[in-house]
């Protein structure tokens, strides 16, 4: 045998040997969780697990993609005509989001398509966190008591209002019942990846209808809200029990349902909801007289929190509502300011409401939440999310 051939063979061995310690120590590697990622068994073989995944669909209704952003002020509120000087806009994303140019693709940064899209997949972004939880609930016996019919009830609350939200977005409007048939959206009722079928109009109000009422059931548990003006926090050490104005309490699952029924042109139904939630006194009307609107004081109450049935607690809103919405007329860039004039707010928000006076929310009220530099620009002080925050 020569040198040659032993060395090829030794060499060869050596490569091997070489292979199977890399692949062995990947495989090592490979196994080792990053310290951001749990397993679905660890995250939840524990009551603060759900707790977590439920915070964390929360966190998802709150991003800049859902109500947090482009499902309120930024791109929903513009189709609302909100902002009289995105009217006369044209080559602007705001501009062709106001003419309802949904195909548009102004620029790789400002695209209405894309933003529409991204409205959609951060809508049934947080649904699939409710029925990832909603999934373990089921398959295993962790939670009892309260815990468990808060975390179900809240995480069935999400899926039936999200889908709401969505269906009043994509769908044709509902009519009192014109429309029930017509194909709308698809209802994800379960963890899964697979696209599912558009369901009619009134399939879907159905399935939302249930989930709220299951939740409206589940939650009775706990009627309790703690965050009215005079009484912020909690002294419960319980998470699921404080701050209940940020998660879809008792009463924000009766308020949308209240909200639903309307919708579908159910009146009684709304009523009955409706004033369940008014009788309850547990929410009352801003008090001009008392109301601080001054932004730099602790005392300042820009949103009328004891109106509050539920809301969500977005990160950083300031910082990312700031450029659209100015404090001071130092820059006023109008493709990306959003504001509005006297004239139309003073048509929105009346002056003369019988028993009541000028509505607080009117430019000219005593107390103004606008800052006014011209007649022609009017700027909120404060963000006040539509859509599902109540």
């Amino acid at each position: 045998m020569s040198f040659k051939y032993i060395s090829q063979k030794l060499f060869g061995l050596l490569i091997v040997v070489l292979l199977i310690q890399v692949l062995t120590g990947c495989k090592k590697w490979l196994e080792v969780n990053p310290a951001t990622r749990v397993s679905e068994d660890e995250q939840f073989s524990s009551q603060q697990g759900y707790f977590d995944a439920l915070f964390g669909a929360y966190q998802k209704m709150a991003d800049l993609s859902a109500y947090g952003g482009l499902g309120t002020y930024r791109f929903i509120d513009v189709l609302a005509q909100n902002y009289e000087n995105k009217s006369g806009q044209t080559n602007t994303w705001y501009g062709q989001t106001a003419r309802y140019a949904y195909t548009s693709e102004v620029s790789a940064q400002q695209n209405v398509r894309s933003s529409i899209n991204s409205i959609w997949s951060g809508y049934y972004g947080a649904i699939a966190q409710a029925n990832y939880i909603l999934k373990n609930v089921a398959q295993r016996n962790v939670l009892a008591g309260t815990a468990l019919n808060i975390v179900k009830g809240e995480a069935l609350a999400i899926r039936g209002a999200v889908h709401f939200d969505l269906l009043r977005m994509f769908a044709p409007a509902y009519l009192n019942g014109a429309n029930d048939t017509t194909r709308s959206i698809p209802y994800m009722d379960q963890f899964k990846i697979e696209p599912q079928a558009k369901l009619s109009a009134g399939e879907v109000l159905a399935k939302c209808e249930a989930d709220l009422k299951e939740a409206e059931q589940l939650l009775s548990v706990y009627p309790g809200i703690d965050q009215i003006a005079g009484n912020q926090g909690s002294t419960s050490s319980d998470l699921l029990l404080i701050y209940r104005q940020n998660h879809i309490n008792y009463w924000a699952a009766k308020a949308i349902l209240a909200r639903l029924y309307l919708y579908k042109g159910d009146k009684i139904n709304a009523l009955k909801y409706a004033n369940e939630v008014i009788d309850s006194r547990r929410f009352s009307f801003i008090n001009p007289g008392t109301l601080s609107v001054d932004a730099t004081t602790e005392a300042s109450d820009l949103t009328f929190t004891p109106e509050h049935i539920f809301s969500l607690s977005v990160s950083n809103l300031k910082l990312a509502a700031d450029q659209y919405f100015k404090s001071s007329q130092t820059a006023t860039s109008d493709a990306d300011d959003l504001f509005s004039t006297k004239a139309k707010l003073s048509a929105i928000y009346e002056t003369s409401l019988v028993g009541y006076g000028t509505d607080i929310r009117n430019p000219d009220a005593a107390r103004s939440i606008w800052n006014q530099f011209t007649t022609t620009i009017v700027y909120s002080k404060n963000i006040i999310l539509t859509g599902l925050p109540m």
